[in-house]
């Protein structure tokens, strides 16, 4: 019998003590590569959920239910793991906002508008669409705030939204029939 393998193990990236970030209170904190981190978290839960067993008999379910319970699919525990697994990425991504910007109750709100702007550039549906849709409004508005002054940078990003739903209706990568 083969020896049992410990998992892979993911050593964190050393962080440059001359990397700092203005967090929301006036304090320097180091960057801790937090965005690294999210990113990877992400790439890896849309990699597993393609490729899985489990990410097929999630989107199995989010196709037709029906047909999954007929086939033998615990419907309702795959709505109960994809809503805490959501959940836990939700509030992951909220730890990671809440080291630099202020918490209060409307924290999400400009965050929630820029998301929505990005899945319906991208297309509904669509991941490399909104992984494409966050690239556009992200270099639009990094770049738009050297001709205009950067108060004007969230509404670049919802004319680039409204230009791209003028010339396709359904998104850059959306398709017609998934309005």
């Amino acid at each position: 019998m083969a020896p049992y393998k410990l998992p892979r193990t993911i050593i964190p990236p050393k962080s440059n003590a001359n990397e700092i970030i203005l967090v929301a209170n006036g304090d320097l904190r180091p960057l801790a590569n937090q965005e690294g981190w999210a990113a990877q978290d992400t790439i890896e839960k849309c990699i597993g959920r393609a490729f899985a067993k489990l990410g097929m008999t999630i989107r199995a379910v989010g196709q037709n239910a029906d047909v999954a319970r007929s086939l033998g699919v615990p419907a309702d525990r795959i709505y109960a793991l994809t809503m805490g697994t959501s959940s836990a990425l939700a509030a992951s991504a909220g730890s990671l906002v809440a080291t630099i910007f202020w918490v209060v109750p409307t924290s999400g709100s400009p965050l929630a508008l820029k998301g929505f702007i990005i899945v319906i550039l991208g297309g509904l549906g669509s991941i490399p669409g909104a992984l494409i849709g966050s690239y556009i409004i992200g270099l639009t508005e990094a770049f738009s705030v050297v001709i205009l002054p950067s108060q004007y940078k969230e509404l670049v990003g919802i004319l680039v939204m409204l230009g791209v739903l003028f010339l396709r209706p359904f998104g850059l990568f959306g398709e017609e029939d998934s309005i």
